[in-house]
């Protein structure tokens, strides 16, 4: 299938040599090119007062939130991501996202996963791998489904911050595509979206966050179809289209997470919405949504 696709190929060829390079690089690199990293040019693309404001106060009202739900709490801040506010001694980032997603996985889905054996995960857009750093810091095997270009920036992530040990495509490649043997040898496998039919694995959960309601609808479902046939449980985190903007969102027509219920032979067990969607938005623009295998 790869020949198929002139940039895997060359993505294939080349990875080796820009992990080397990311995870040899000076961690101070990444506040400007590494991910969250548009603040640096914040008067170049004519970000709104507004806007930074409301960070600020999501960032403050997350980290309370969330303190009263943990009893020790470190503030998810990397050299990936250049600080915004500091709280109590913490760095901050809105990358504090991660850790009340992780909360609603685990409220709603982990009391019902054995608990004898490493979580199995698959996520579908894994971004920069906050949310996967929480889990593997647990001990799951994951397997994470992204665009070439956001590999290099989640494997530094998680082999520089937090030790995991990462499968590159091109390792993946070396062993055959045997996906099996590549999570025996390391904690995460890094995958591209052209590998998901060859995948043949069964996931405790599989995790995707605004990122399926903005595909093209045929990529969505084949993402779908791929839920279905290997997960037990599906944590969806994307779009409600009553909420969807159609000036600030003109770039692409969503749709709606809900919707999926249509396409997945699966049950719908719970729904609700982000702190920050319930905060800012009078019609909140993403709900999440567990799903569970029937059967």
């Amino acid at each position: 299938a790869i020949k198929n696709y002139g940039y895997g190929k060359m993505w294939t060829s080349s990875d080796r040599k820009l992990l080397t390079q990311a995870l040899e690089a000076d961690p101070r690199l990444y506040n400007h090119f590494g991910a969250m990293s548009y603040r640096s040019f914040i008067f170049l693309i004519n970000h709104q007062i507004e806007n930074i404001i409301e960070d600020i106060i999501l960032i403050q009202t997350l980290f309370d939130y969330l303190c009263s739900h943990f009893e020790t709490f470190d503030g998810l801040y990397t050299s990936l991501n250049a600080p915004y506010i500091t709280m109590n001694h913490h760095k901050l980032t809105t990358g504090l996202k991660s850790y009340e997603d992780k909360m609603i996985i685990d409220k709603h889905i982990k009391p019902f996963l054995t608990k004898n054996s490493p979580l199995m995960i698959l996520e579908i857009g894994a971004g920069t791998g906050q949310l996967a750093a929480l889990f593997l810091k647990e001990g799951a095997k994951y397997v994470i489904i992204d665009l070439p270009g956001m590999h290099a920036k989640a494997q530094y992530f998680l082999y520089k911050c937090g030790g995991a040990r990462v499968c590159t495509y091109a390792r993946y490649l070396d062993l055959g595509r045997d996906l099996k043997k590549a999570l025996e040898l390391f904690d995460v496998v890094f995958l591209p979206p052209w590998e998901k039919g060859n995948i043949n694995c069964q996931f405790d959960l599989t995790i995707n966050e605004r990122s399926l309601s903005e595909m093209d609808i045929e990529e969505a479902y084949a993402y779908l179809k791929l839920i279905q046939k290997t997960s037990r449980y599906f944590f969806c985190l994307n779009t409600n289209k009553k909420g969807w903007d159609p000036i600030t969102q003109s770039g692409y027509t969503e749709h709606s997470s809900l919707e999926y219920q249509k396409y997945l032979q699966m049950e719908l067990m719970v729904t609700g919405t982000t702190l920050n969607d319930t905060l800012f938005r009078k019609i909140p623009h993403h709900v999440y949504a567990v799903y569970k295998k029937i059967g």
